[in-house]
C-alpha cells in the first residue's frame, strides 16, 4: 500500500492534508478532479453562463442591429440629391466650393 503524499501547502500551516489522486495499490486508475486539483492546475477555466438565454432577451439585444435608410440631402447648387457631408456626385461641389477630383483613388 502507498503511503498518503502531503501538499505543499498544508506542510506549511502544519496540517496533514491526503491528496485525492491517493489510492490502495488494488485500485483502479481514473481521474479524480478536486477543488484543489482545479486551483493549482494551469489550464484556466472557460466561462459558461450559468442560464439559457431567453429568446425575448437575446431579441431586445439585437433590436439595435436594424438597417436604416442612408440619409439624403439636397444639394444646394445643382438641387441633385446627395448624401450628407460628402462632395456631390453630380456637380463635384462641397459646402458651395468647387473641388477637384482625386488623381489617384483613396484606399
Amino acid at each position: 500500500m502507498q503511503r498518503p503524499q502531503s501538499h505543499p501547502i498544508a506542510e506549511d500551516v502544519g496540517a496533514p492534508c491526503v491528496l485525492a489522486s491517493w489510492r490502495p495499490a488494488s485500485a483502479p486508475r481514473r481521474a479524480i478532479i478536486t477543488l484543489e486539483a482545479l486551483r493549482y492546475s494551469q489550464q484556466p477555466l472557460m466561462a459558461v453562463p450559468k442560464r439559457k438565454t431567453s429568446k425575448s432577451r437575446r431579441d431586445k439585444r439585437r433590436a439595435q442591429h436594424g438597417i436604416s435608410i442612408p440619409r439624403v440631402q439636397v444639394c444646394p447648387t445643382c438641387k441633385q440629391p446627395k448624401r450628407p457631408h460628402r462632395v456631390c456626385p453630380n456637380c463635384k461641389t462641397y459646402r458651395g466650393r468647387d473641388v477637384e477630383p482625386l488623381r489617384v483613388q483613396a484606399p
